[in-house]
């Protein structure tokens, strides 16, 4: 008999993050308008988050958002100690509002969101490092449009008065469809997508300027702000190279 036994996998190592401080203004833009996914559309959104510290209010992670009335759109942020995903057609009272847990601090984790366009609870999943999380709360009354134009479209802060989330950030991305569990897998242990390439993604390989180029079909480069910094000595899978997974016994 050979007992079960683990084997290592090898992993990617990412050259660059992104330090945003979590102040207004200093976020990555990637221009206006730039997906307007309605309520019906599937789509998905997920990058390497290593949260540095925690505001007293809401800090955003990625928003497609107007802040005015109508207060409309997309978002993930942090919210009074949770993980939000939220699409919102007006405030409080037609909304899908996934709640998380909030996510720890300074540790690389892979955060993968998954919307089916069914404007239900069950239609969103939420993954870190490729493990299914288990929703905390969820207000389900979408049943309106959530699109607003003329609107910014973010990673970190957005125009309204909540600042961006303190993070570090690698490899984000957003996809037209909904991330079957395989390809959550196969971009986690391999970074590579399994399935159609994303509308944007980016590698963050340039190390300095403030460009951050789009390697997918959208081309919605990302523009800097003149406090986001880049930084190599703490990325993705530096302190781990390897990550375990089973192996079935064998008779």
């Amino acid at each position: 008999m050979r007992t079960a036994a683990t084997r290592r996998v090898s992993i990617k190592n990412y050259p660059y993050a992104l330090s945003f401080p979590g102040s207004n203004g200093n976020d990555m833009s990637v221009g206006t308008d730039a997906y307007l996914y309605e309520r019906t559309q599937a789509f998905s959104v997920g990058a390497w988050i290593n949260v540095t510290r925690y505001l007293a209010g809401t800090a955003h992670i990625w928003s497609e958002y107007q802040s005015g009335s109508p207060f409309r759109g997309r978002l993930i942020r942090i919210d009074s100690g949770v993980l939000r995903f939220w699409l919102v057609s007006t405030l409080n009272s037609n909304e899908l509002k996934i709640n998380y847990p909030i996510l720890p601090l300074r540790r690389w984790i892979r955060v993968v969101f998954t919307y089916d366009g069914s404007s239900t609870a069950a239609g969103v999943k939420c993954y870190w490092d490729n493990v299914l999380q288990t929703q905390t709360a969820s207000v389900a009354t979408l049943s309106a449009t959530i699109v607003a134009t003329g609107v910014s479209t973010k990673w970190g802060g957005w125009t309204g008065s909540a600042s961006c989330q303190p993070m570090l950030l690698a490899k984000p991305f957003v996809s037209d469809h909904e991330w079957t569990a395989t390809e959550v897998a196969d971009d986690y242990y391999d970074s590579r997508f399994s399935g159609v390439t994303p509308v944007d993604y980016y590698d963050v390989t340039e190390g300095s300027g403030t460009t951050v180029a789009s390697l997918g079909s959208g081309l919605h480069n990302g523009s800097l702000g003149a406090s986001v910094t880049w930084g190599s000595a703490d990325t993705p899978m530096k302190a781990r190279t390897t990550i375990p997974q089973n192996r079935l016994s064998l008779s």
